[in-house]
């Protein structure tokens, strides 16, 4: 059987995280940053196939995603942060020995992460659980699991609607940083949702 849209659109994602990850090992900054996006995208896919997937497969898979996801996460800081550090010394002309020795302290603390991610995709053998990943979805017979598939994603659509919804409400006017990244991630997580529901065929 030809795979149908189901199954293209988490071999896709795959594809895409495996690229990405290749990038980010040689630590490329765009290579990092797309591969974090990319195994949240992945993450959101592998969530919404609860009722596809054997749930061992899926555990491993999603535990992989998250530990990989969190070493992307750390390396990505540091180069938002030194972008950032750029940005502003040259807009407010600021004085070229303390901004050099906080880019000194930024390339040190980046290359200890990198390490750490290197460590990361070594250890959680990816390739593997992609693989396995990837058997499964070959023989999966996607015609009866396909409206299971796409109820799951409405499910998981309308929880990270009515997140946001809520954190939308706690936002008030004063400055609270922690209520304004809450916003910001499940902003991120609704739109993942929205994505991956359009890819198999939802509304």
């Amino acid at each position: 059987m030809a795979p149908d849209v189901l199954t293209q659109a988490l071999a896709r994602q795959l594809t895409q995280c495996s690229r990405e990850l290749a990038r980010a090992r040689r630590g490329v900054p765009r290579g990092v940053h797309q591969a974090r996006v990319a195994s949240r995208r992945l993450r959101e896919g592998l969530g919404a196939l609860d009722a596809v997937l054997p749930a061992d497969t899926r555990r491993k898979a999603l535990r992989v995603l998250r530990k990989l996801s969190q070493a992307l996460g750390a390396v990505r800081e540091c180069d938002v942060t030194r972008g950032l550090i750029t940005t502003e010394a040259d807009r407010f002309a600021w004085a070229a020995l303390p901004v050099a020795h906080i880019a000194t302290g930024l390339e040190t603390e980046r290359a200890k992460h990198h390490r750490r991610l290197l460590r990361a995709i070594i250890e959680s053998e990816w390739r593997l659980v992609f693989s396995q990943v990837r058997k499964r979805l070959r023989r999966i017979r996607v015609a009866p699991v396909r409206s299971q598939a796409v109820a799951s994603a409405k499910s998981r659509r309308i929880k990270r609607a009515s997140t946001l919804a809520r954190d939308l409400l706690s936002v008030g006017a004063v400055y609270v940083p922690d209520q304004l990244h809450a916003l910001r991630i499940a902003t991120k997580k609704l739109r993942y949702a929205l994505e991956w529901e359009q890819q198999i065929g939802g509304k």
